[in-house]
């Protein structure tokens, strides 16, 4: 109900104030000028010809008591990550099946397996964490809160979508002749994500320490990968140093000394590495990848995220997560933020099980498969 009365707000109110060829324009303009652009997909290695990020001319609807009702969970949901990452038997369990399938899952808990039994070399952790919901309005039309996904590694869109935000609250602003207040909310990821980064760094109290930006070998999103690159820069008065690199560059690049000092190039010292890749079987084309992710992982060197984390970002360990007394575990003396935890998810059903609910959702999964083909 509340999209399709924000449709006709749109077409019956803000298209009146302007005409839409003239705010398309304009906002064209605002992109380029703010930086909201990206690599073209026809040349994803290439900085010097780049487009338009896609956008929405006008801020999406979304109900304000649901996102204050995520927000309120933000920081309970990163704290049982935080915790689910250190859970060893935990993460075991959970992955017990999948390893028997998927080789990706299982390179990554035998490096994590390995790592444990040396014992983590690291002693800070630093967690970066969004979120993804929905609003479900098919059984309430005020909209209940549905977690999509959470993401723990390579948390992207930040840098576009802080500069989205400043468009929208600019255009709501002239078309309505006054500020939007909390209906737009101000939206500022690179500040945060940035300012994680840089404390990061500040804790291993190194002046000459590194941050490694582990990144893919071909990137269309580099740009917004460097908007927090550049915040911390700032912050850091130039002094926090960055060297980009892909995991299979990195092979060659890397070592660990005596102390479990991350070396690269023979003399800098790397003590944060930050992945903007890894978290897909793509990334890791051969066992030489998987190598290099065991050295950085054998480090003391803060990794963003350390592969505890990562395993604890699979969507496994998500649908095990709604199942009974298991977010209860990591919150024994606090019922509330269970309850916040648990109010935003949905219901998620793994397929290992014979029982009477899986031969129905595997059918229901049949039947959207067939639906989106057709």
């Amino acid at each position: 109900m509340f999209a399709a009365e924000y449709g006709d707000y749109v077409s019956r109110y803000l298209l009146k104030k302007r005409p839409l060829e003239q705010i398309v324009e304009e906002a064209l303009d605002f992109a380029h000028c703010h930086g909201l652009a990206m690599r073209t997909s026809e040349n994803k290695d290439r900085s010097d010809i780049c487009q338009v990020a896609p956008m929405a001319l006008f801020p999406s609807p979304f109900p304000s008591h649901l996102l204050k009702q995520a927000v309120d969970a933000q920081d309970p949901m990163t704290e049982l990550y935080f915790y689910l990452a250190w859970d060893h038997d935990f993460l075991i369990e959970a992955h017990k099946d999948v390893i028997k399938t998927d080789v990706f899952t299982r390179k990554m808990v035998e490096i994590y397996e390995k790592v444990w039994a040396e014992g983590v070399p690291q002693t800070k952790s630093l967690v970066t964490q969004r979120a993804d919901y929905m609003a479900d309005i098919s059984k309430n039309s005020n909209g209940e809160l549905k977690q999509i996904e959470v993401n723990n590694i390579a948390v992207s869109m930040g840098g576009l979508a802080q500069r989205v935000s400043k468009w929208h609250r600019k255009i709501i602003t002239e078309l309505e002749g006054k500020d939007p207040g909390e209906k737009v909310p101000i939206n500022q990821p690179v500040d945060t994500l940035g300012e994680g980064l840089y404390h990061a760094w500040l804790a291993m109290e190194d002046p000459n320490g590194i941050i490694l930006v582990v990144v893919e070998d071909v990137n269309q999103n580099q740009l917004d990968q460097r908007f927090i690159e550049y915040h911390v820069s700032a912050l850091s008065e130039g002094n926090v140093k960055f060297i980009r690199a892909t995991l299979s560059e990195c092979a060659s690049r890397l070592k660990l000394n005596d102390k479990k000092d991350l070396i690269i190039d023979d003399d800098k010292r790397i003590t944060l590495v930050y992945f903007r890749s890894g978290y897909s079987p793509a990334n890791y084309s051969s066992d030489s990848e998987w190598d290099t992710r065991l050295t950085m992982e054998r480090s003391n060197a803060i990794k963003c995220p350390w592969i505890g984390l990562q395993l604890a970002n699979t969507k496994k360990v998500q649908q095990i997560l709604t199942q009974p007394k298991t977010v209860e575990k990591y919150f024994p003396e606090d019922p509330d933020k269970v309850q916040r935890i648990r109010g935003t998810f949905a219901s998620i059903w793994g397929l290992e099980h014979d029982d009477d609910a899986t031969p129905t959702t595997r059918r229901w999964e049949k039947t959207l498969q067939q639906t989106h083909n057709n």
